[in-house]
């Protein structure tokens, strides 16, 4: 797995769409646990460095509409 915190915000955003959407498709076609749960890690993964990216002011506002709050 790459680094998120070395990927432009585009990329990353891009990468979170395609985890997330392996992570679903996962989930409803009764992989095992151990695939679905690497693709949550990732997702969080993700989520985590948009967020750190957020609270160091280093995204656009518009950047962040919709993500999950926590």
């Amino acid at each position: 797995m790459e680094h998120p915190h070395q990927l432009d915000t585009q990329v990353l955003v891009d990468w979170l769409a395609k985890e997330t959407q392996l992570y679903t498709k996962a989930m409803i076609s009764g992989a095992s646990n151990e695939i679905v749960d690497r693709h949550r890690l990732v997702v969080d993964a993700i989520i985590a460095e948009i967020r750190h990216r957020k609270r160091e002011d280093l995204l656009p506002p518009q950047a962040v509409t919709g993500l999950p709050s926590n």
